[in-house]
């Protein structure tokens, strides 16, 4: 499961302009690899997107861009996290496409500490089925893309992306993707946010 980040998403107070649209699209990428030439391929029932609103604050002069893992170890720094639901889209009869396997990032080193993310890699093995090293690497996987037009909620205000030496406001999209007898997985994608007057 994958996705680059999307254009930034207008913030229009209401009323809005008759005739504009204000849509953002995302793409996020779905990878299977079976086992075997028999694995049925996944059942995607529903997508959960919701918008993750940080709001950083420090106590003393900041010298860089803010993150959750600083607030932690910096008693002078902090960060309030709230979510803002966005609708819940099926895909019942998503189809899967199939093509020639293509390993999963071989060359890249692990990232960890500082520096990790959740990202589009730890989504991929959890749809895909894990393979034995002894096992000999599949001919094919299957691919399927998911469409996503993301449009901010009338009920909430929502202040642009900005940073300063003492606050800042910046914005993740978290997508939940419900699997049919299996996890749940989870895909964060920072995304911006600017007003349009």
């Amino acid at each position: 499961m994958e996705a680059e980040a999307p254009d930034a998403i207008p913030y229009v107070e209401l009323p809005r302009r008759a005739g504009t649209d204000y849509t953002t699209m995302v793409d996020v990428m779905l990878r299977f690899y079976p086992v075997s030439e028999t694995a049925k391929l996944p059942r995607i029932s529903t997508l959960k997107t919701r918008i993750l609103v940080s709001n950083f604050y420090a106590s003393s002069v900041r010298t860089g861009i803010p993150n959750a893992h600083d607030t932690m170890l910096d008693s002078r720094q902090g960060v309030h996290i709230s979510k803002v639901k966005l609708p819940t889209r099926n895909y019942d009869d998503l189809s899967w496409q199939r093509v020639p396997y293509v390993p999963l990032c071989p060359t890249q080193p692990e990232v960890t500490g500082r520096g990790k993310r959740h990202d589009s890699i730890a989504s991929t093995f959890s749809l895909g089925s894990r393979r034995d090293s002894a096992s000999a690497e599949p001919i094919h996987s299957y691919i399927a893309q998911l469409e996503i037009p993301l449009v901010l909620p009338d009920h909430k205000v929502f202040v642009p992306t900005f940073h300063s030496c003492l606050i800042s406001r910046t914005y993740t999209l978290q997508f939940l993707l419900e699997v049919a007898g299996s996890s749940t997985m989870e895909l964060r994608v920072p995304v911006q946010i600017y007003h349009d007057p």
